[in-house]
């Protein structure tokens, strides 16, 4: 794919994106490290937000390596974990809805979304990679999730004080990613939309957090009340 001509920095190829893929991963360390402080290992769920920070954190390490140097790996690579945090992303819905990973609802969701990673990584690096495909899978994906959480979150919204935390990065999160499709001319040749789409991700993330670790204490609650 054409990029702009960006100024380098200590031999980063992209400034910007490098230094704001960095502030996502660390984001991702403390939100994790925040979830481990603020709620107990008993609570459901709270080992499959670990996992979900892990795919996370893989994600913008590999953005990190990618826009310090770009070559066809470090692309592939960059392409790969993006999809994956997307795609988790729309897998750990289903996971929240029913309140479990090991059931067949979400069995069977995962065995649909691992089947088209699967596709998705072998059309891409074996027949054709296209950036094109590429995005339209994002963005449609993208959708998806951003259509169950907030259908979920409408739905529990009178039970669940904390939800309105998650409907709001929600919400955030789709309408930056304007900035990822309509792309301007880097200002003074090191920040572009896509930094700019980065950096606005960080900013959000930790609301995202925040919501984790109320749910995960609601959730846990809820399970002391029903043991009870």
């Amino acid at each position: 794919m054409e990029q702009w001509p960006f100024v380098r920095y200590v031999g980063l190829q992209e400034p910007a994106s490098v230094l704001a893929s960095i502030f996502n991963l660390l984001v991702h360390i403390v939100g994790l490290y925040r979830l481990r402080r603020y709620t107990s290992p008993k609570a459901p769920l709270y080992w499959f937000w670990h996992i979900f920070a892990l795919v996370c954190m893989n994600g913008w390490i590999w953005s990190t390596v990618f826009h310090t140097r770009d070559t066809p790996f470090t692309e592939h690579m960059d392409y790969f974990s993006a999809f994956s945090m997307v795609l988790f992303s729309f897998f750990s819905a289903f996971v929240r809805i029913f309140e479990q990973v090991f059931c067949s609802e979400v069995i069977g969701a995962a065995v649909l979304m691992i089947s088209f990673f699967t596709y998705h990584i072998y059309y891409l690096a074996f027949v054709h990679f296209d950036y094109g495909y590429n995005m339209r899978a994002n963005i449609g994906i993208g959708g998806l999730n951003a259509l169950v959480w907030i259908l979920w979150s409408w739905r529990n919204r009178r039970t669940h004080r904390h939800i309105w935390k998650g409907a709001l990065f929600i919400i955030l999160a789709l309408s930056s990613v304007g900035l990822e499709v309509n792309d301007f001319l880097p200002i003074y040749w090191i920040l572009d939309a896509h930094a700019l789409w980065h950096f606005s991700s960080a900013l959000i993330t930790p609301l995202w957090y925040s919501f984790l670790i109320d749910d995960c204490n609601y959730l846990h609650e809820k399970l002391k009340v029903k043991v009870n």
